[in-house]
């Protein structure tokens, strides 16, 4: 329901003014905003996971961060930890630097992570020598960072940040090994999407549905039962085989099976035309509106099936549509259900007899 409102003076009415952004700042948006996998750093004391996050990262730390100023290749750079992790990294190089705040617990498997394993990372992604020159503690980061990773044990749920600014030669190598590695795509939880199982289809002029009654017969203009065959469809866009031998449909190759010209009448998003050979021959076409064509699909039932799951389903895979595949069908115009019916032999075809319309 839209709001009442008033009509404002211009006079007093300001321009709205909206944050702007660069087309710069718009490409390296898109460039890097893509998640992506994680670098693996095998340690000593185990694989760390090295990941490239958002900077809201940095305000979930309640902690005192350490600030190191470093050298790359004689360019200068900073990096940002949890001041317990650096000062433990950090106890041997540097001996005079308080430690108290570790707790070898917690902190334990990474720290040989930031100073070796980290540093020599990026050392590598920027093909610079990097040392570091000084470190001192502060309780913010006074800094727009270029970078912000997640640390996180392969066996722990907790992860540690971290935050570079570096040079523009750094900031853009760094950026090209972030791209080499995979996007990895993660999905909204709970996301689904239905599959829809489908045994044939008719093409009717817009004359011969209104005709249609319950009780009358309709012929397939094709249909996979003859081969024991249904076609799962998902989003109007993958079709694939199903064997009907058993009560459950089981997959004959992989689910998303972009369609082809076989499947693509089984889908709504088919573009109906009048067939060629459809048409009389001889005489004029009168153009009227009783042949508009609509198609009819014939549908057995559907399923629910996880997003983030449907790489996976492949040949072999069977689906439980809660109750065993009948002769009911669903019957959709257009894409639009309008009534149901029941699989029956016409002559030596199969058809669909109406037992329900919706008009």
């Amino acid at each position: 329901m839209n709001a009442p409102f008033r009509l404002a003076d211009p006079a007093t009415a300001t321009p709205l003014e909206l944050p702007a952004i660069g087309e710069a700042a718009l490409r390296e948006a898109r460039r890097m905003g893509k998640r992506r996998a994680p670098f693996m750093l095998s340690t000593g004391a185990g694989d760390v996971a090295a990941t490239i996050v958002g900077r809201e990262a940095l305000s979930e730390w309640s902690g005192a961060w350490m600030r190191l100023d470093l050298l790359c290749s004689d360019r200068p750079a900073t990096l940002w930890l949890p001041q317990d992790v650096a000062l433990a990294s950090l106890r041997g190089t540097y001996p005079d630097l308080d430690d108290s705040g570790l707790d070898p617990a917690d902190r334990g498997l990474l720290l040989d992570v930031v100073e070796n394993d980290l540093i020599d990372r990026l050392s590598r992604a920027a093909r610079s020598e990097i040392v570091v020159v000084a470190a001192r503690p502060v309780e913010t980061i006074d800094a727009a960072p270029d970078f912000v990773f997640s640390l996180r044990p392969r066996d722990s749920g907790d992860s540690i940040p971290a935050a570079l600014v570096c040079h523009e030669v750094e900031r853009e190598m760094i950026a090209r090994a972030v791209l080499a590695t995979p996007v990895e795509r993660s999905p909204f939880p709970g996301l689904t999407v239905e599959v829809a199982f489908r045994c044939g289809y008719s093409i009717l002029s817009l004359a011969e549905l209104a005709e249609l009654e319950v009780g009358c017969g309709i012929a397939l203009d094709d249909t996979t039962l003859n081969f024991q065959k249904i076609v799962a469809v998902v989003a109007e866009r993958f079709a694939q085989t199903c064997s009907w031998q058993t009560i459950k449909p089981t997959l004959d190759g992989p689910l998303l099976n972009p369609v082809d010209r076989s499947a693509l009448y089984y889908t709504t998003d088919a573009l109906v035309k009048d067939e060629i050979e459809r048409a009389k021959p001889g005489g004029p076409q009168t153009g009227g509106v009783d042949e508009v064509p609509v198609q009819l699909i014939f549908e057995l039932g559907r399923a629910e099936a996880q997003v983030a799951e449907l790489e996976s389903l492949q040949s072999g895979y069977v689906f439980d549509l809660g109750k065993p595949l009948s002769q009911t069908v669903d019957i959709l115009a257009n894409g639009r259900r309008i009534g149901s019916g029941e699989l029956v032999r016409l002559g030596e075809t199969i058809g669909v007899r109406v037992s329900r319309l919706v008009r």
